[in-house]
């Protein structure tokens, strides 16, 4: 993974944060058996990928998960050095437009990064309209928004937990409940284990 951020290279010395490769990051397995949000951007406000790879992780990566947001802002960092744009704009026309979802902001941080892992403003009716998309296997109207199969393989236990939850249980992400009433005007929120959680005004745009 340090292959994204060459820049890095001489400074990050722990073989276990050298190690660790795009799949970890994407599955909350860098080796970490806990949260690493508040010492990452702690340890370089600047440039909060960097603050990441300097918490050694405690194991290997790729042998436990823990809910760990810095692996999220780091896999939207890469897609966005990767590609050029923001996440909004990397994802427009491959899942927003085809799923008919319209304006979505995504806070950002003093890079001008999106974040990734947390501040996505939307309406209620994108959040419903993922949700079916996850149901229905990457299918939207007709057409395969996300490869056949990838909801499956998102979804299921990919690693043992570390932390409070037990070793072994085999949990891979966050579990959540949403509430929404429907009527125009009122908020729905969503909030899953840790501190993560979401909320959306149907109607605003901010």
């Amino acid at each position: 993974m340090l292959s994204y951020f060459p820049e890095f290279e001489a400074g990050i010395t722990d073989p276990r944060s050298r190690a660790m490769l795009v799949r970890h990051v994407a599955s909350m397995a860098s080796g970490h058996e806990g949260e690493t949000v508040d010492a990452a951007f702690r340890t370089d406000p600047a440039e909060p990928v960097r603050g990441f790879l300097l918490q050694p992780p405690q194991r290997d990566p790729g042998t436990v998960f823990a809910y760990n947001q810095p692996c999220t802002y780091t896999l939207g960092a890469i897609v966005q050095r990767v590609t050029g744009q923001t996440l909004t704009a990397y994802l427009r026309p491959r899942l927003l437009d085809p799923l008919g979802i319209g304006e979505a902001l995504w806070q950002r941080d003093r890079t001008g990064r999106e974040l990734g892992f947390s501040g996505l403003y939307a309406a209620t009716d994108a959040v419903a309209r993922l949700g079916q998309l996850y149901l229905d296997d990457g299918m939207w109207q007709g057409e395969r928004l996300l490869p056949e199969g990838w909801v499956a393989r998102a979804s299921r236990a990919h690693t043992a937990t570390a932390g409070a939850m037990g070793s072994g249980t085999g949990w891979t992400g966050t579990s959540a409940t949403a509430t929404s009433s429907g009527s125009p005007g009122t908020a729905s929120g969503a909030t899953g284990r840790t501190d993560s959680s979401a909320s959306s005004c149907p109607g605003t745009t901010r």
